[in-house]
């Protein structure tokens, strides 16, 4: 294991018993004079690790095991009915985006992150239109991509539909491309894989066909 680093999770894959017999669940019930296992270790660095640790110490809360992100999702997702064997996870979070290539419906194979989130729309939202942060997410929130009527219509102040939702596209589109070319150079043959997209930003109105443009699928 590298230097500062402490595991957080090791998931098994495939258990293996009298080294020839593969299960990918846990051979309850079978008898064998051996017992391996193949699995993925997660590992952070051991300051953060501390860091979180000691936050949820002193929130008075008991801590009883850190699970990485990509693979919660993946344990929750594996829970609906008709999810896919392999697929890409798109997670756009408050601050950060994870893409991850999930196989088996909970294994992780690879993941990335991109520094972006809803917070960047929100904030840029406020930044363009002179609003408090809660004033800018509220307007997210409420109208996200809404098309303008054939008429001017103003949602708040001097602000129209059309405003609101160029300001929404423009940090989309910039941040979805680096999710294109991350899937591009990193995920080799992602294009025939379904992609499952959750978090905040996934509910904004109209978001799934800016989605479709931007990554061309």
């Amino acid at each position: 294991l590298y230097k500062d680093l402490t595991i957080i999770d090791i998931v098994p894959d495939t258990y293996i018993i009298n080294e020839t017999e593969r299960y990918d669940e846990e051979p309850l019930g079978k008898i064998s004079q051996s017992l391996s296992l193949h699995g993925a270790i997660y590992a952070l660095d051991t300051p953060l690790v501390n860091a979180v640790k000691h936050l949820i110490a002193q929130s008075g809360l008991t801590l009883k095991h850190l699970v990485p992100a990509s693979h919660a999702a993946a344990l929750y997702l594996s829970t609906k009915a008709k999810m896919p064997e392999s697929y890409i996870l798109l997670d756009i979070g408050y601050q950060l985006t994870t893409v991850s290539f999930v196989h088996n419906k909970t294994q992780i194979i690879d993941s990335k992150t991109i520094l972006f989130g809803g917070d960047d729309i929100t904030s840029e939202i406020g930044r363009r239109f002179n609003l408090s942060y809660n004033e800018a997410e509220l307007l997210k929130c409420r109208y996200g991509m809404e098309k303008s009527p054939a008429f001017p219509l103003f949602i708040e102040g001097k602000i129209t539909f059309d405003d609101l939702t160029q300001t929404i596209k423009d940090v989309l589109k910039r941040n979805l491309e680096k999710v294109r070319d991350l899937l591009e150079s990193d995920f080799e043959g992602s294009e025939n894989l379904p992609l499952i997209v959750i978090g905040g930003t996934s509910n904004l109105n109209n978001f799934y066909m800016l989605l479709a443009n931007a990554l061309n699928r």
